[in-house]
């Protein structure tokens, strides 16, 4: 077979993998994350000659990742050129992943590897690019394969690497996966394509470059076609993980009164996982991951917990467990106890820079709402203070998770000076129903989640805690509506949640609270 016949005979293999798993339709735009390195050298060579066959257009990504110094602004320079050469639309982008890694608590692979995809997805995006082309081949499949071994991998993690999957919302293509190394390397040598190579493939500190260089000669020594062995067995793996999860989806009546197989409540929680993190980067669970996960799930108590790679957390919930960022469960709605917000009559918006927290609303007996700042409500200006407040509904939004009071009046003469809201603290007491009682007791009572009670404002004055919403209120300072005393009243709203206010003319309108403003409908 000659040269020409063996370059169109491998372009034909790589067009039969982009046609078998539905890669391209006509007329996509494809980002081809290119290094400059032999594979991805040849994948946009393949590629640029497929594209009118394919009806395609490409464009190529180059990252800088901040690690080889001169070396990798050589790489830069060459795949700049390479793509003049070709006529082929050029980006790039220079990171720093040391640093992202030690900021991020990263090792310097996965750094690297949640950096690339997260920029490629963001050049797809701004360039309008329909898909991210990757060069990855059979042998890095074994070599996943071979590593997730290692670490005690489930069944997913055997089915290796896919040809198609979606990082940060954006569709990923894999034409070389059916594709050996040594083939690669063959093509472009008949095609007298250039690269370049990168100097930390022969690093023996990265496992990937152990597993190339010792492990995978001793396994071609047993089965010299142990490539293509392993890659069949991925695709296999790949086809009963779908039907587990087809399985994992029925209802519990499909099983009867046999107690749910310990498989079917793996992959439902495995799914739940990709569920809830399918728009973002998620690290591979491994086997001892997921058992500690069947193990919250059947014998954990109510909001146990589990931590998982790359920064997540399972929480047994009323619901089952449930998936989040570490970051998702303490920063952004969280209230601080040093963090002091004083409430005056009208709006006040909790939230700042840093923080979501809704807003508290105050209306005070009517000679002292004179001063009042009603700015925020202008279709009602024709109102006077004394319209406001006859009711605040809220309708729907997190305040309905735990049917939280959001409404209370109080004996405005009982209240102390400074009035103002700030976040739970360790051995915070309020006296209620005749007793000072622990904060956290009463929150464990109501059965709210420990993530959630950082999100939950306290109403203090010079005396204390006032009213922690939905949760308890001082004694001796509530009033009823009818009570003939001198009456404030307070609504907390929470962030996000739809309200509408109700006037004494019995006209209203819809809002939300978004930051520091009212969204109005």
């Amino acid at each position: 077979m000659g040269n020409k016949n063996f370059c169109e005979c491998f372009e034909d293999a790589v067009r039969a993998s982009i046609d078998k798993y539905n890669m391209i339709a006509d007329g996509d735009r494809l980002l081809v994350a290119y290094s400059g390195g032999v594979d991805s050298a040849v994948l946009l060579y393949v590629l640029y000659s497929l594209a009118e066959r394919c009806g395609i257009s490409l464009a190529a990504f180059h990252l800088n990742h901040g690690i080889r110094g001169a070396e990798a602004d050589r790489d830069e320079a060459h795949c700049k050129k390479i793509c003049l050469q070709l006529g082929v639309e050029y980006f790039s982008e220079s990171v720093n992943v040391p640093e992202y890694a030690k900021e991020h608590g990263l090792g310097t692979e996965e750094a690297a590897r949640e950096l690339r995809y997260k920029l490629l997805a963001d050049c797809c995006r701004k360039n309008g690019y329909d898909g991210i082309a990757m060069a990855h081949h059979s042998d890095d499949n074994l070599e996943t394969v071979i590593f997730r071994l290692t670490r005690g991998t489930g069944m997913r993690g055997l089915c290796g690497i896919p040809p198609v999957r979606y990082e940060h919302e954006i569709k990923v293509i894999r034409p070389l996966i059916e594709s050996v190394r040594d083939d690669i390397i063959k093509y472009a040598e008949n095609r007298k394509i250039s690269f370049v190579t990168d100097s930390s493939n022969c690093d023996e500190k990265y496992s990937r470059n152990r597993i190339r260089k010792f492990v995978i000669p001793e396994l071609k020594k047993i089965n010299p076609a142990v490539v293509s062995s392993v890659t069949k067995m991925s695709r296999c793996f790949s086809e009963n993980c779908e039907a587990l999860k087809m399985l994992a989806e029925l209802p519990d009546s499909v099983y009867g009164a046999e107690k749910l197989p310990d498989a079917v409540i793996r992959e439902r929680m495995v799914n739940e996982y990709w569920r809830s993190f399918q728009n973002k980067e998620a690290a591979m669970l491994e086997a001892v991951h997921i058992d500690a996960l069947l193990s919250l799930y059947k014998t954990g108590k109510l909001w146990d917990r589990v931590s998982l790679p790359g920064r997540v957390t399972a929480l047994k919930t009323r619901n089952g467990i449930e998936f989040s960022y570490d970051s998702d469960l303490s920063s952004e709605n969280v209230f601080a106890s040093d963090r002091k917000i004083k409430i005056l009559p009208g709006m006040t918006f909790l939230s700042d820079d840093e923080h979501i927290g809704g807003a508290m609303f105050l209306k005070l007996p009517s000679e002292e709402n004179e001063n009042c700042d009603f700015s925020d409500f202008p279709d009602f200006s024709e109102f006077s203070a004394e319209d406001f407040g006859s009711d605040i509904n809220i309708k729907k939004g997190r305040i309905n998770i735990y049917k939280l009071s959001i409404h209370i009046y109080v004996n405005s003469d009982k209240l102390k000076k400074n009035i103002y809201v700030r976040g739970r603290a360790d051995g915070d007491c309020i006296f209620t129903g005749g007793m000072n009682k622990r904060l956290k007791k009463l929150y464990q009572q109501k059965k709210i989640p420990p993530a959630e009670r950082n999100t939950i404002p306290l109403l203090c004055d010079d005396d204390g805690i006032i009213w922690a919403p939905g949760i308890a209120v001082r004694d001796g300072l509530c009033t009823g509506s009818s009570d003939n005393c001198s009456r404030a009243e307070f609504f907390y709203l929470p962030p996000d949640a739809c309200c509408s206010i109700v006037c004494e003319k019995n006209q209203s309108r819809h809002f939300q609270v978004k930051g520091k403003y009212l969204l109005w409908q």
